[in-house]
């Protein structure tokens, strides 16, 4: 996923499915500026690391767990690919992604909107 490009208003929310947790959340807010928000474990399942709310990072962003594991890489620039290793609260991992190839895993469900996008109710 890259960290920009998105449309105004679009939003991609990775969700723990087992706990509703919201841990990794990339929109666009109303210029298309990248927004991300995150709420980020180590694989023994310590808060690493959270962002209080979809905040921009125009210098990037490194957040490291426990034993230097990259758990969040934002580029610099919006065109390059996020990297990320989700884990739930409880340690399990739930996707990763290299910037090239992304996995996921049991227990992760993506949510999102799609600005003009009509849903049924």
């Amino acid at each position: 996923m890259r960290l920009g490009g998105h449309r105004p208003g679009s939003l991609t929310i990775f969700v723990d499915a087992s706990t509703e947790e919201a841990l990794l959340e990339v929109s666009a807010d109303e210029d298309g500026t990248p927004l991300v928000g995150f709420r980020l474990y180590d694989r023994l399942g310590n808060l690493a690391s959270q962002s209080n709310g979809r905040l921009p990072f125009p210098d990037g962003l490194q957040v490291l767990g426990e034993s230097e594991e990259v758990l969040l890489l934002l580029p610099q620039k919006p065109e390059e690919n996020i990297q990320y290793r989700l884990y739930s609260s409880q340690g399990r991992l739930l996707a990763s992604s290299d910037g090239e190839r992304t996995r996921i895993f049991g227990n992760l469900r993506l949510d999102g909107a799609k600005p003009g996008a009509k849903r049924a109710n």
